[in-house]
């Protein structure tokens, strides 16, 4: 059987809020690792958006 569990999401908090189900308070900037349907809530509400991806640099 495989494994349905998604990796969780980098995100951007764009304002404060408090998660009214958990009461988990969030600062606007901070960059929590959210589950991908937690993510997808916040998303919707406006209140994240997914963090850049950093890109190694290739060595030379």
């Amino acid at each position: 059987m495989a494994d349905t569990t998604a990796a969780p999401i980098k995100a951007v908090v764009l304002r404060d809020f408090t998660d009214a189900t958990t009461e988990e308070r969030f600062s606007a900037n901070d960059t929590p690792e959210l589950e991908a349907g937690r993510f997808e809530n916040f998303k919707a509400a406006g209140l994240v958006r997914a963090a850049p991806v950093r890109r190694a640099k290739a060595a030379a």
